[in-house]
């Protein structure tokens, strides 16, 4: 019953109000993720809600400027900034990233950081392409596999693939995924001082399935590979990036301990962090207005403040 009544329309509304918001906000650190900005998306963006229109995309920025103080990787590193504050970050290295978002960003000199598979950057499938595709599109799969996206293995797939028209299904998966940046492109980006890069593993496999040697074989490729740019950091942004299914406080941990400086989630969880965990809150399509963006943001505030200490 609380939660309907916190997502009324009455509700949304007063959270919207400037004097409320900025009340409920005033000493948050909010993390965003992004994933395509386009205007027309590949069909995973579509599938999952991951694409924006470079309008609308704006349009958020422009909100985001206003309300809040935006910084840069190395500004939440040092912890030296006013808040409320944002952190714009992206996923998976989209090429729309190049042609429509860094431009908008650079209109209004604002900072991101672009977490990287240099494997899928390097022209191979990205594995979020291949593991969904197979197990939401493919009806042969399908028909034969009934297993989540998150828990397909390489084993499964290689055996699929070996049995059916291997080279016509990856070249649907291709178009089904879209167009990643090239090395070329990196090279582009890597002289803007508003752009940064961080780790998302060589490819995107989600991490909780990946035995020690695994994981940090695919770490240390990555962070190497991304090191040889001018504005790399340690940051590092777990694929997928859902608790428990994708990442716990053991492999946390464990990335710690190979150096990374600040890991990131894709949960909305809370606003801000004392160490460095950050949850980040996925942006999307139907925040069309600056009061279901605003509305959303004070709500998940508010239930962090409020609602979860109760319950």
């Amino acid at each position: 019953m609380l939660k309907k009544i916190l997502q009324s329309n009455i509700i949304t509304f007063l959270l919207s109000i400037k004097i409320v918001s900025k009340f409920i906000l005033k000493n948050s650190t909010i993390i965003v993720v992004y994933h395509g900005v386009s205007r027309k998306g590949p069909f995973f963006h579509k599938k999952f809600n991951l694409n924006i229109k470079p309008t609308l995309f704006e349009k958020q920025i422009i909100w985001l400027k206003n309300n809040f103080n935006i910084i840069s990787p190395r500004d939440l590193l040092n912890k030296k900034y006013k808040k409320p504050a944002v952190m714009i970050t992206f996923d998976d290295g989209d090429k729309s990233y190049i042609k429509e978002a860094v431009p908008i960003l650079k209109k209004y000199k604002i900072p991101s950081i672009m977490f990287l598979n240099m494997d899928v950057i390097q022209g191979k499938l990205s594995w979020a392409g291949i593991s969904t595709y197979l197990t939401h599109i493919n009806k042969d799969f399908k028909k034969n596999n009934s297993i989540n996206f998150l828990d397909i293995d390489k084993k499964q797939v290689n055996k699929f693939l070996k049995n059916n028209n291997k080279k016509n299904i990856l070249k649907k998966i291709k178009k089904y995924t879209g167009n990643f940046l090239s090395l070329n492109e990196l090279k582009k980006l890597d002289r803007s001082n508003l752009v940064f890069f961080g780790n998302h593993l060589y490819n995107h496999y989600n991490v909780i399935n990946l035995n020690h040697k695994e994981l940090k074989k695919q770490y240390f490729v990555n962070q190497n590979k991304i090191a040889k740019y001018n504005n790399y950091t340690k940051f590092f942004a777990y694929p997928f990036g859902q608790k428990e299914t994708c990442y716990n406080f053991k492999t946390n941990n464990i990335l710690f301990r190979f150096g990374a400086s600040a890991v990131f989630s894709s949960n909305p969880l809370n606003f801000n962090s004392n160490g460095k965990f950050f949850h980040r809150i996925p942006m999307a399509p139907r925040f069309n207005n600056n009061n279901g963006l605003i509305s959303y943001l004070v709500l998940m505030r508010f239930k962090q403040l409020f609602y979860w200490n109760f319950f």
